[in-house]
């Protein structure tokens, strides 16, 4: 899956002036990202500069939840869609979302 973007669907991008110690703002992503109850939603981030993350150890393991939210441990790889892996980690930004009600079917 993050060998090749095959099976992604690109939701933002764009250029961003990154500068150290400050925090980066993307803006909006070209569609709202709907994550049903439950189910499970993956991101490919990636940033040419680099980006901040920390060590991990298990891809896939929780790191971080708010009892709506929960948030896994994920790869780092170098280049864009690069074969092989650089390591695990856990991902250092921010992530802006709400939940609601479902509407039902």
């Amino acid at each position: 899956y993050e060998n090749d973007d095959s099976g992604w669907e690109l939701v933002l991008n764009k250029d961003v002036a990154v500068k150290r110690g400050v925090r980066s703002k993307l803006g909006v992503m070209y569609q709202e990202v709907t994550i049903p109850a439950g189910s499970t939603q993956a991101f490919y981030i990636w940033c040419k500069q680099g980006m901040l993350y920390t060590k991990a150890t298990s891809e896939g393991a929780p790191f971080g939840s708010d009892g709506s939210l929960v948030i896994n441990e994920g790869i780092g790889t170098k280049k864009w869609f690069e074969p092989g892996q650089t390591g695990n980690g856990q991902y250092s930004g921010w992530i802006r979302y709400y939940s609601s009600a479902s509407l039902g079917n």
